[in-house]
């Protein structure tokens, strides 16, 4: 239905939460064997429900029995030992924005590209309120009138582009 709507094949993917998580990995056989060029769900980070802590922080091929795939985990920030997440969503609302800054420049310095992501729904700060446990209106709303300034604050301090476009041609050309 994407490809139909917008005219253009669809060549990268992010599981729903995140949820390619270790003995999954046979999913990603799948998304090659479907024709996508990039994936972007093994975040690296330790997390109840999700995450892919042994995961690179950084873009990386995947070597998987159906071929290879180019694997663009969500952006972090190595410090203390561990792997904060920093690369969007609700990381990007709730989370200082230090913290989401500092993970984009420290990729920047090493050199590779940083991934961060942003759901549609989280440029609506008036969406309407669904009666949902705690834990998922805490996960959910807090913070939305944040994230359109943010971005736009990191738009002033970081050179972006789409996803697609450096990874097509690094897969392309076998990088």
């Amino acid at each position: 239905m994407l490809e139909d709507i917008s005219g253009t094949a669809v060549v990268g993917f992010r599981a729903p939460s995140f949820s390619i998580v270790p003995g999954c990995e046979w999913a990603l056989d799948i998304l090659v064997e479907e024709g996508y060029l990039y994936d972007s769900s093994l975040f690296p980070v330790r997390r109840s429900g999700y995450g892919y802590a042994s995961g690179s922080r950084d873009p990386h091929w995947l070597t998987r029995p159906s071929g290879r795939l180019r694997e663009l985990p969500p952006a972090t920030l190595r410090t203390l030992g561990w792997n904060l997440p920093a690369g969007g969503g609700a990381y990007l609302r709730i989370f200082p924005y230090r913290l989401v800054r500092d993970a984009l420049a420290d990729s920047e310095r090493r050199g590779v590209a940083a991934t961060l992501y942003v759901h549609p729904w989280e440029m609506d700060a008036e969406q309407p309120r669904l009666p949902v446990s705690l834990s998922a209106r805490l996960r959910h709303y807090t913070g939305l009138h944040r994230a359109g300034p943010r971005l736009e604050r990191l738009f002033s301090e970081f050179r972006f582009t789409a996803i697609r476009e450096p990874h097509e041609v690094a897969a392309a050309s076998g990088w």
